[in-house]
């Protein structure tokens, strides 16, 4: 077996050579192509044919660049002559470039060629669009641009800018492109001269509003705003005006001449200049005076302070400030030390009102003399009568020599509590004037009391069975103390109770005079209260009796009626919930299980003591009268019965119905009662015949004979010797 492989194997490989040799010069001429191709793929890999560049193109047009290579893709970048490093976003601006072209080779080496190229500036033709501008306005331009390119800054130039008529030429322009890039080299610009007209530039020049604080020197400005139109930033504008004031006071200011300088040119001329006044103030100079202070106890002299102090503010060089008039005080009590001043320029001229004048004013300040009183104590029980004490001493202090102390009036205390006893003085000078405000009075008063007169007063009581209406009882009496004479008692509110229950018999009452004043207070009260008391009012009550004929339906009643002696209170309404129920003939009692009465919508249950007894409710048998149905046939010896009936009086219950259930019948010939017996039965099939009373009338049953004719059946037959008979009958 091994053998047998073996030789199988060795006769594959002596095939396999065998077909090799046969065929060897195709193999060698196949492998010669195949490193051919694979030297010729080494060798041209990345070489670069068909290259397009252009030598040159101008600013804004597109530069293509063309170029393919053998079995590699093309990168390209570039640079500004001269740089070292390489970009691959392509050149806009003007310039000299290079662009290195690369591919790949074989085993990943990089094939580079470098070559030249020049983007020339693009030439444009600067114009004019008008021949006349507003003087200080830029003239306007047509410029042919690259789309995204702007005119960043633009300067010109003007022959002469005093004149109307001048020369005018573009000095210098700057372009950016649409990324902020400066790319003004890249264009050739071409700016021919323009004679441009000047319309001239209007404006109107407005002397400011000034003011100036007073400074005793003379007062000029020649400040401007311009209100109307505008100078170009180059330009600069002097004026003269003729206004100017020294004093306080409000002038005109004028311009009288102006003059615009473009530097050291003036331009005046080619403005349309409108002029406007203005307004110059002097104000008045603030400056404040800071009057001196003074007090002291009142001793019968007068006191001034006639000095000041400048504490704010200066006065104008050669100004000077002098005192005029200032106040004095002899009584108590504090005025303010104004001084009246006088300023003098050094002319000698009185400049007082180019001055506002604030003072931090002084005060002259007279203080009271002290002294201090006491006045004496009283007390008395409340007797309707003033209480008042006149006593007085001096305990600290004195009068000054001369002065004289007199009492003008006093307090009294005529009601019950405390007061102070204050005692109203006068001080008198040797000339005998009112000098009592230039005293200050310490008073220690004493007291005036007046105590409550003790008074007992009682309530009475009272009690009645709950009728409805309130109980009360307005009567007191006083068990101990007594009234001041023309004092009574005067009982203002007092209670009353309605309901079953208890209350205090707080009567709220006051004491008065003969005049209606109230004068409660001055008495020490003490109460003694009786009380209210209202009863619950006793009542029977039973459910009323209640009967009815039998109808199918329960027989229910909440009705009640009282049966005491004693009723509810007239208006009051009994509301019952009775548990009893009866359908069926019977009787059975009808019980309260809920009982509550009421006034209007109020409950007033709670003020009855109620006693319960029951009622019954009865259902009596439903009378029906029926009479059955008569009937008679003639006798043909089968039974006869009839079933019908008819109710003369009396009716069934809504959905019941009668059922023969059993009945008399006849067979022979008589004369027979159709006796039927019924059962009464509701919807649902049951036996309700308890309920009625059936009223019976029969009908009659009758069999009458049957008539026939019978005659003998006639025979015959042939002589025999015997004699002929028959028996045999038949109806005809």
């Amino acid at each position: 077996m091994l053998y047998e492989t073996y030789e199988n194997r060795v006769r594959k490989v002596a095939s396999a050579l065998k077909y090799v040799s046969r065929h060897r010069i195709r193999f060698i001429i196949g492998v010669l192509v195949v490193f051919s191709l694979m030297f010729g793929y080494g060798f041209s890999k990345g070489t670069l044919y068909q290259v397009s560049i252009p030598d040159s193109i101008v600013y804004g047009e597109s530069l293509e660049m063309r170029s393919k290579a053998f079995f590699s893709r093309v990168e390209y970048a570039y640079r500004l002559q001269g740089e070292d490093a390489w970009i691959t976003e392509q050149p806009s601006s003007a310039g000299t470039y290079q662009v290195r072209i690369t591919t790949k080779q074989l085993f990943g080496s990089r094939n580079h060629t470098i070559m030249t190229f020049r983007i020339e500036p693009k030439a444009v033709e600067i114009s004019f669009t008008s021949s006349s501008i507003v003087f200080g306005d830029a003239p306007s331009l047509n410029i042919d641009l690259r789309e995204g390119d702007h005119i960043e800054q633009i300067d010109f130039s003007y022959e002469d800018a005093s004149l109307q008529q001048t020369n005018v030429t573009v000095s210098s322009i700057i372009v950016h492109n649409a990324h902020g890039q400066d790319v003004t080299n890249s264009y050739l610009f071409n700016s021919p001269e323009q004679m441009m007209t000047f319309i001239p530039r209007s404006i109107t020049v407005r002397l400011i509003d000034l003011r100036h604080i007073y400074d005793g020197e003379i007062f000029t400005a020649n400040d401007i705003e311009i209100t109307s139109g505008s100078l170009p930033t180059n330009h600069l504008i002097e004026v003269e005006a003729t206004g100017s004031i020294l004093s306080v006071g409000q002038v005109t200011n004028t311009i009288s001449k102006v003059t615009i300088w473009d530097g050291d040119l003036n331009v005046t001329g080619n403005y349309q200049i409108e002029l406007m006044d203005s307004t110059l103030e002097v104000l008045a100079r603030p400056l404040t005076i800071e009057t001196g202070s003074a007090q002291k106890v009142y001793d019968g002299y007068a006191l001034l302070k006639p000095s000041f102090d400048i504490v704010e503010g200066t006065l104008a060089t050669g100004d000077t400030i002098h005192l005029v008039d200032y106040p004095a005080i002899v009584d108590v009590g504090i005025v303010e030390n104004v001084l009246d001043f006088q300023i003098i320029n050094h002319d000698g001229v009185d400049v007082t009102d180019a001055y506002v004048l604030d003072s931090n004013i002084g005060t002259l300040e007279i203080l009271p003399c002290q002294i201090t009183l006491r006045t004496m104590d009283s007390e008395k029980v409340y007797d309707g009568l003033p209480l008042s004490n006149a006593n007085y001493e001096v305990t600290e202090g004195s009068l000054i020599s001369g002065h004289t102390l007199s009492i003008i009036d006093h307090e009294y205390r005529l009601e019950a509590g405390v007061s102070s006893n204050v005692l109203l003085f006068a001080i008198h000078d040797q000339a005998g004037f009112d000098v009592t405000g230039n005293y200050l009075m310490d008073h220690h008063h004493g007291t005036l009391t007046v105590t409550q007169r003790p008074l007992t007063v009682e309530t009475l009581s009272a009690q009645k069975m709950y009728d409805g209406t309130p109980l009360d009882r307005q009567e007191i009496t006083i068990t101990a103390g007594t009234l001041v004479s023309n004092h009574h008692l005067l009982i203002n509110r007092f209670p009353n109770i309605i309901n079953v229950g208890s209350i205090v018999n707080d009567i709220l009452f006051e004491v008065i005079d003969d005049q209606g004043y109230t004068l409660t207070h001055n008495y020490k009260l003490t109460s003694i209260y009786g009380d209210l008391t209202i009863t619950p009012r006793p009542i029977t009550v039973k459910p009323v009796d209640q009967i009815k004929v039998y109808d199918g339906q329960p027989l229910c009643s909440d009705d009640v009626e009282v049966t005491s002696l004693n009723q509810p209170v007239e208006g009051h309404v009994l509301f019952a919930i009775n548990t009893g129920s009866q359908t069926d003939v019977g009787i059975s009692d009808n019980v309260i299980s809920m009982l509550t009465i009421w006034h209007g919508s109020e409950d007033v249950t709670a003020n009855y003591d109620i006693s319960y007894d029951h009622g019954w409710l009865e259902v009596l048998p439903r009378p029906l009268l029926i009479l059955t149905s008569s009937d008679h046939k003639m006798y043909d010896g089968t039974p006869m019965f009839n079933l019908g009936y008819l109710i003369l009086e009396g009716t069934l219950v809504d959905g019941h119905t009668v059922d023969v259930i059993n009945h008399a019948r006849i067979t022979n010939v008589g004369v027979t009662d159709n006796v039927l017996d019924f059962e009464v039965l509701d919807a649902l099939g049951q036996n309700q015949t308890a309920n009625y009373t059936l009223d019976l009338q029969y009908g009659s049953l009758e069999v009458t004979p049957r008539p026939i004719t019978l005659k003998a059946v006639d025979q015959s037959k042939i002589y025999d010797g015997t004699p002929l008979t028959s028996d045999e009958i038949e109806v005809v």
